[in-house]
């Protein structure tokens, strides 16, 4: 009878992965940053500070408002742990998701889209951050959609991508 033993994904972190979620995680927050700043600073009727404040806002609610700097502070600490969180967690799928290490726009866009919707219908509703009184609009939607698709879930699937390319 031939036996046969069953790969199992090899959990490492090794400095070439650690560097690879490390540059993933930066990438991806600050382009994402950057296009937030975009949309709500250059086009919107936002500024910097009270971006990076309506993060903080996330955990400390309406006071992060009132902080200035140490609650922008905060709030961009805050934005890059979600940021490498994501790349921690795109890395962990590719372990077992041999696609994902092979396909990297197909599923950075996929992943870019569970991002989004686990971001604005499980962390903002469920965080302190203050519920606006209507609802959101397709436009800003899709243009908070197409921010996240292209700059979180496609700069995480390619960086980590070339990890396993290298790797081979």
């Amino acid at each position: 009878m031939e036996t046969y033993q069953q790969s199992s994904p090899e959990l490492s972190f090794n400095n070439k992965v650690l560097k690879s979620i490390l540059l993933a995680g930066f990438v991806a927050g600050t382009l994402d940053l950057l296009s937030a700043f975009t949309v709500y600073c250059v086009f919107g009727p936002s500024t910097v500070e009270k971006l990076l404040q309506y993060i903080a806002s996330g955990l400390y609610g309406a006071d992060a408002f009132r902080g200035g700097t140490a609650m922008a502070l905060a709030g961009t600490f805050f934005h890059y742990v979600f940021a490498f969180s994501w790349a921690f967690i795109y890395y962990i799928f590719t372990l077992y998701i041999p696609f994902a290490r092979n396909n990297f726009v197909i599923s950075g866009l996929i992943y870019g889209f569970f991002v989004w919707l686990f971001m604005n219908f499980v962390v903002v509703p469920n965080s302190s951050i203050a519920q606006p009184s209507t609802a959101p609009t397709f436009i800003s939607r899709f243009i908070s959609l197409s921010c996240i698709l292209l700059f979180i879930g496609l700069p995480i699937a390619f960086i980590i991508s070339r990890y396993y390319k290298r790797r081979s």
